[in-house]
């Protein structure tokens, strides 16, 4: 069946809900055909057809299932369904696809080809990326593709410019990025492009401080105890930590900082000493032995926030009744959340997206941003009279645990029409002794999550004098007066 004459080169709006929405979304309705599927996922050189094929056909009984759509519709969909590939066709699919370039694919045709062990220079061709799995591809010119016996092989350059690398860090696919741009800024990463100046300077300062490990080596006695436990032997450590580290020269900073650095080190130990786990961990066994403990042992030194984890409904939640957008939001729960000891607030998101799963990933991105958005504009609807230059210093923390990476990012509100969303540290969080060195860069992330806290205890305080009258605020100036505007 062909594609209904309303429908001809024409793109539909397709709910999230639906599987591989994006590849229904970014093609006009003629074009859903499983030829262009598999050139939308990119992989047109792999040996797996009916992988695809099956991939295909799960993706068209999602759309029938959860897509509206007219009788004329429906049936061309089922119709794609229906359409029986033998192997024969599908070898010669994919053959196709290694001949030649496939023109709106996800690839790049290099340069150099290798013809009977000749390089020959051809044109250039630069291919649209939509590969949905991929955070990027290199750029022409970057790769070299040779082909021997029906495979084809591609070899990177070592300095490849421009390609994106975003392996378990936030992420938002370009369509979906586009859509955010309404109301956000993002800059969660240097290839991340923001029109806003203020959050790309951010952005720029998080990474240099990061690079600097600043928080942590403005606190030299805390530094010498790091290094003192992780060069010692596994076997040693535990007497280490009991002997070292308690000298009464030290600062309370100092105290405090070496006392969390004891408890999480005495943690690591029972994870570097514990057998194996012999089956494959599910997405909450890593979340609560590597990164449930390094909260609970901050909570308990510094005190000025307390943690619920695992599958918590968010006081943010209330915004969409209170919006009236039940209709178009959904409630979400949360793998952890903080909040602050003073006034018992949400201050603090944390999502697990599991060990291999880029999707989830991808949608813990977009969470954290939605949920961070519900609770920073919950919070300027009971502060209407504080000053709007002030609450733009206001930040909600949150963070993304992917694999055994933690990013932290902060949500602010830039301007009347703007949120922002950007990255401020990123750690490995180490599970065996012989990645243990990769605790300064975490302990430099947590020392900075206490800094931003302490940062917004001081915002919190502000905007409260400023609530109830004991600071002026300007004319115009005000959280009501940028709402009314």
């Amino acid at each position: 069946m062909s594609c209904p004459e309303p429908y001809l080169n024409k793109k539909i709006d397709i709910k999230s809900s639906v599987k591989n929405n994006e590849f229904f979304s970014s093609n006009v309705v003629n074009d859903w055909t499983f030829k262009n599927f598999v050139i939308w996922t990119g992989d047109i050189y792999a040996k797996r057809m009916k992988s695809h094929l099956k991939e295909y056909h799960n993706s068209l009984n999602s759309l029938l299932k959860k897509q509206n759509m007219d009788r004329a519709l429906v049936q061309y969909v089922t119709s794609l369904l229906n359409k029986k590939w033998s192997d024969h066709e599908l070898n010669l699919l994919r053959e196709e696809f290694n001949e030649k370039p496939i023109i709106g694919g996800s690839i790049n045709i290099t340069n150099s080809v290798v013809n009977h062990s000749n390089i020959t220079n051809s044109p250039s061709v630069s291919l649209r990326q939509t590969k949905r799995r991929r955070s990027s591809l290199p750029p022409s010119g970057s790769v070299v593709s040779v082909k021997k016996n029906k495979e084809t092989y591609s070899l990177i350059k070592p300095t490849t410019p421009n390609a994106l690398f975003s392996l378990d860090s936030p992420f938002f696919d370009e369509d979906i990025k586009a859509k955010v741009a309404e109301i956000a800024h993002i800059k969660i990463s240097n290839e991340c492009i923001c029109q806003d100046q203020s959050l790309v300077n951010e952005y720029l300062k998080n990474v240099e401080e990061s690079k600097a490990k600043s928080c942590m080596k403005r606190l030299p006695n805390a530094m010498a105890f790091l290094s003192g436990a992780l060069n010692q032997n596994v076997n040693t450590l535990i007497a280490w930590l009991g002997k070292n580290g308690f000298e009464s020269n030290h600062s309370e900073e100092e105290d405090k900082a070496i006392l969390f650095i004891r408890l999480v080190l005495t943690d690591f130990y029972a994870n570097c000493m514990k057998p194996p786990l012999l089956n494959k961990a599910n997405e909450r066994t890593p979340f609560v032995e590597y990164l449930v403990p390094i909260f609970k042992y901050y909570s308990a030194v510094y005190q000025n926030i307390n943690f619920q984890w695992c599958e918590k409904g968010l006081d943010g939640n209330k915004c969409l009744k209170y919006f009236d957008l039940e209709d178009q939001g959904k409630k979400r729960l949360a793998d952890g959340i903080g909040y602050v000891v003073a006034d018992n607030t949400e201050s603090m998101l944390i999502e697990s997206s599991g060990e291999e799963n880029d999707e989830h990933r991808k949608g813990d991105t977009i969470k954290l941003l939605e949920c961070s958005i519900r609770a920073l504009k919950m919070e300027m609807e009971k502060m209407k009279s504080s000053s709007f230059t002030t609450y733009k210093k206001r930040k909600f923390i949150s963070y993304l645990y992917a694999r055994d990476k933690l990013t932290m990012l902060v949500t602010s509100v830039v301007d009347k029409d703007h949120w922002g969303f950007v990255h401020v540290r990123d750690a490995l969080i180490p599970r065996t002794w012989e990645t243990r060195l990769r605790w300064l860069k975490l302990f430099d992330l947590m020392l900075c999550t206490k800094d931003k806290l302490e940062e917004q205890r001081i915002i919190a305080e502000m905007l409260e004098k400023e609530e109830d009258g004991w600071i002026e605020v300007s004319e115009g100036d005000s959280i009501q007066d940028m709402l009314n505007f």
